[in-house]
């Protein structure tokens, strides 16, 4: 009975491995050929009407957190460079009070609530499988390698798809570009054109 146990363990371990370097080898491939410009063409033009349960099984409208620009990021607990940008995320949300954060856990219900709990994630956390990959395609997004964030801008309008682990340093480019918008500096079209170019 151990023998077989550990096979199980060997296999579930090679094939969580296994995904994980496919996520990662994908979203470089991603990065590495200019792909974000093609996700970024096919987006929604403005906030989907997306429902998805959160952390406490309730029903939630991703529309309840328009009013500010938005930061959807969508994420899961076997994704490393995912839990890796959490903290980041929760960091850049506690010092930008103009800004909701939303995640959208594509995982399992359990893991996501552990993981939630442990890492005392205290902004919104929606949580699907398929369901999380229909919100994506809602957005637009046909390439789903984990993580990527949707931004739009306040009036929803969507200002584009960042795919790959967030670092510091895009997100105050992305913070800058929403800045100059709501200052009117700078058209959507301008905003749009040079969040493609991080």
């Amino acid at each position: 009975m151990l023998k077989q146990y550990k096979k199980a363990l060997n296999i579930t371990l090679v094939l969580l491995l296994t995904a994980i370097l496919i996520n990662e080898l994908t979203v470089n491939y991603i990065k590495d050929n200019g792909l974000n410009d093609v996700i970024n063409t096919n987006l929604a033009q403005s906030l989907p009407n997306i429902e998805l349960p959160d952390l406490n099984g309730e029903l939630r409208n991703l529309k309840e957190w328009s009013g500010k620009p938005m930061i959807i990021n969508f994420w899961a607990t076997w994704c490393a460079p995912c839990l890796r940008e959490i903290p980041l995320l929760k960091n850049f949300k506690d010092q930008n009070s103009n800004f909701n954060l939303i995640g959208i856990a594509v995982d399992r219900e359990l893991p996501v609530l552990r993981y939630a709990q442990e890492m005392q994630i205290d902004y919104p956390v929606l949580i699907g499988q398929m369901q999380a990959m229909n919100a994506a395609q809602e957005f637009g997004v046909n390439v789903y390698a984990l993580p990527f964030t949707v931004f739009t801008v306040a009036n929803g309008s969507t200002l584009g798809v960042y795919t790959g682990e967030l670092h510091q340093e895009q997100l105050d480019e992305i913070s800058k570009i929403i800045e100059d918008y709501d200052a009117n500096e700078i058209t959507l079209a301008q905003a749009q054109n040079r969040f493609s170019s991080i």
